[in-house]
């Protein structure tokens, strides 16, 4: 298993917004091979800190969806 995860903070007003946003992502990684999970998390102290954490069955999964990515 192979784990990404990315933090970022956003105004308390716009963590909603994004979070919106991202319910409604194009899902197109979630078919790509060796993606196992997304999930987006919400710091329930600081309302405005976000993560998303995306797990891969390798890291050679994860750099090959990368890579095509960059291609785009």
């Amino acid at each position: 298993m192979y784990v990404v995860t990315s933090t970022f903070l956003v105004s308390a007003e716009k963590a909603d917004e994004v979070i919106r946003i991202y319910k409604k992502r194009s899902r197109k990684v979630d078919q790509e091979r060796g993606f196992s999970r997304f999930q987006l998390l919400q710091n329930a102290k600081k309302q405005g800190e976000i993560s998303v954490y995306v797990e891969w069955e390798s890291k050679q999964h994860y750099l090959s969806w990368v890579r095509s990515q960059q291609l785009n």
